[in-house]
């Protein structure tokens, strides 16, 4: 009945006998009214036909106004309002109408405002209109409410007030507005936990989650109000390692400003510029070398910032990483250099192998197993790396601790079009491994 050619048909109904307040249970074991149904599809000539027919504008529960105010039928309801809907009327979770209206529908919340809609009615959560407009950043709507007279400290049943809300899921310009009409700052996540820096059983703090989330109003406001910047979780993660593993420079930048450590190890030996350097994050990593972050860092196995991005394939960053003094044939705690990394990952990190040995990188350096970045590459049977290897000088003629040399495992694993390039390149067909296998 969402139709206007449908008015008709309805009219005929109701003249033979149809209850004009009949109703139907609809989703979600919803009873519905034929004006419910009339309401929510935004039909104003079956609207009409069924107020002057008698209808109950003010029926129990979600009303016809609740209806069309959610559907954004701005016609419709002034239509009911005119006929004395309850602009007020809360259905069984405390939600009225202006509630609804915080859809986005500004229009409406100013028609039922002026029709005397409690701009502070809070729902069964303890939430007003003004709450679900911060969390969604509507700062229209939260404009049209305050300038109504909206409480601005109310607070839900969580002690949360909308600038909570606003500041939590960063939005700023609404938060500004909250603050510039009266609502305490001081009290945001503070009063309501005593401590700012009161950390969860993981020992994450409100300014861990901020880091994390990028949200540098609420970051800023936390500091300001005492939040302990180098506070490090049970695993020794610390808000910057949080925003450098995220990519988040601004929240970087801001704790960086306030002190924080930014060579800080994690209980891994992880800097927050290892974090960057593993997720690629090339602005936040200049922003660490810039503050003194130190590039010779080491993780429990050893491994360098530039170890992490070489091996999650990183060019840029690793270019940043060298440019800015990192040693490139930093061995870890396996002997392995960023060149070996660059040979476990393989394929198109052969433009990463360029760069590091343009900038010195040891193409034969062995690891403590003996093997050598070509050794690697021709158990993957990675030709192209393999030439780059050797067109740099790389030994072909290696061997590891067992004897073996780079042929002796291109041959093991059968890349024939790699053992025929250590060939060419001078590698000894009849040389046999200390293992006593032979290369062919």
């Amino acid at each position: 009945m969402r139709n206007n050619k449908n008015v008709g048909l309805l009219k005929y109904l109701l003249d033979e006998g149809l209850p004009v307040d009949c109703t139907v249970t609809a989703a979600y074991t919803r009873v519905c009214t034929l004006l419910h149904f009339a309401a929510d599809g935004g039909n104003e000539a079956l609207v009409r036909l069924l107020i002057e027919r008698g209808a109950n504008i003010s029926a129990a529960g979600s009303t016809a106004l609740h209806c069309a105010v959610k559907k954004g039928h701005d016609v419709v309801a002034r239509l009911l309002i005119e006929n004395g809907a309850d602009v007020s009327a809360a259905n069984k979770y405390g939600w009225t109408p202006l509630h609804g209206a915080m859809d986005g529908y500004d229009a409406l919340a100013r028609l039922l405002i002026e029709n005397g809609a409690d701009v502070s009615a809070a729902d069964e959560c303890g939430w007003t209109p003004l709450h679900i407009a911060a969390r969604k950043g509507d700062d229209l709507l939260a404009r049209v409410l305050i300038a109504n007279g909206a409480d601005v400290s109310a607070a839900d049943q969580e002690e949360q007030t909308a600038l909570d809300y606003a500041a939590k899921d960063g939005h700023e310009v609404l938060a500004r507005l909250l603050i510039a009409n009266g609502a305490d700052v001081s009290t945001l996540l503070i009063g309501k936990r005593s401590d700012v820096s009161a950390a969860n059983e993981y020992g994450w703090t409100p300014l861990d989650r901020a880091a994390m989330k990028g949200n540098d109003m609420l970051a800023r406001v936390l500091i300001e109000n005492g939040a302990d910047v180098s506070a490090a979780d049970k695993y020794g993660w610390t808000p910057l390692h949080r925003a450098a593993n995220e990519g988040h420079d601004v929240v970087a930048r801001l704790l960086i400003e306030n002190g924080a450590d930014v060579s800080a190890a994690n209980k891994y030996g992880w800097t927050p510029l290892h974090s960057a350097a593993d997720e690629g994050h090339d602005v936040v990593a200049r922003l660490l070398i810039e503050n003194g972050a130190d590039l010779s860092a080491a993780d429990k196995y050893g491994c360098t910032p530039l170890h992490s991005a070489v091996w999650k394939g990183h060019n840029l960053l690793t270019r940043v990483l060298i440019e800015n003094g990192a040693d490139v044939s930093a061995a870890n705690s396996y002997g392995s250099t960023p060149l070996h990394k660059a040979a476990w990952r393989g394929g198109n990190l052969n433009l990463l192998a360029r760069l590091l040995i343009e900038n010195g990188a040891d193409v034969s350096a062995a690891d403590k197993c003996g093997s050598t970045p070509l050794h690697i590459a021709a158990t993957n049977g990675d030709n192209l790396f393999a030439r780059v290897l050797i067109a740099n000088g790389a030994d072909v003629s290696a061997a590891d601790q067992e004897g073996r040399t780079a042929l002796d495992y291109a041959a093991k694993e059968g890349h024939e079009v790699l053992v025929r390039v250590l060939i060419a390149n001078g590698a000894e067909v009849a040389a046999n491994s200390q293992s006593g296998s032979a290369t062919l």
